[in-house]
């Protein structure tokens, strides 16, 4: 009501009727939420688990701004634990999960690099800032998730055009790997120097993989967990 602007009313029903729909959408990420009357909104926003974004100045007025990552804590988990709370009278808001701040492309490379490297001692793997990113997230063990979405984008990169011998050279030198990098150029029956361009060009494919599960979701028929 605009002579009563604090007084929600009616217009937080038809906002809730019109964002539960809307925050259906598959592969939703961050839904922000802004408005020039913070203190009132406050207190609903903190309820339905949105975290505070900070504030900023506009046209005189401060705007208060919150958001919810649903890329991290989808939709449905949401869901279920608003109605905990609506049936629980000592029940908390769901957390509102907060990510780290998305990696740059470079430094995702480079933390797909270092995954490789250590594949094979998953102790090593718990630094891994891949650990707090789409592709382990919600899956239990993060480590066992990483290692598994891994098997799964190699898998994904042989099954590309010329990419066999790609996903083979890097599942010989990092997955199940071979004493040394000559015996596993023997392994793929290719000259060493045949062997060394397929794995270039596997961890390239590979990494593309990653980046598009990490920006768009992955399809969880394409992991294998076990």
């Amino acid at each position: 009501d605009p002579r009563t602007p604090d007084n929600l009313g009616g217009f937080s029903d038809q906002m809730a009727s019109i964002s539960l729909r809307e925050w259906t959408l598959p592969g939703l990420g961050w839904v922000v939420v802004a408005s020039t009357r913070a203190t009132t909104w406050a207190p609903l926003w903190d309820y339905i688990g949105f975290e505070p974004l900070g504030e900023l100045a506009a046209g005189g007025r401060t705007v208060g701004f919150w958001g919810r990552d649903f890329g991290r804590s989808d939709y449905a988990a949401w869901l279920d634990a608003l109605l905990l709370r609506e049936l629980d009278r000592d029940g908390s808001a769901p957390p509102p999960v907060s990510s780290p701040v998305a990696l740059a492309r470079e430094d995702f490379d480079a933390a797909v690099r270092d995954v490789l490297r250590d594949f094979g001692r998953p102790e090593r793997l718990r630094p891994s800032p891949l650990l707090q990113s789409r592709l382990a997230s919600g899956q239990g063990d993060p480590v066992a998730a990483l290692r598994a979405v891994l098997r799964a984008a190699v898998d994904a990169v042989g099954e590309q055009v010329r990419g066999d011998l790609p996903a083979r050279a890097v599942d010989r030198t990092y997955l199940r790997p071979a004493a040394n990098q000559e015996l596993a150029a023997e392994v793929l029956g290719v000259p060493f120097g045949t062997y060394r361009r397929h794995l270039r060009a596997g961890v390239e494919r590979l990494t593309e993989v990653l980046w598009d599960w990490e920006l768009h979701g992955v399809a969880e028929q394409e992991v294998d967990r076990n």
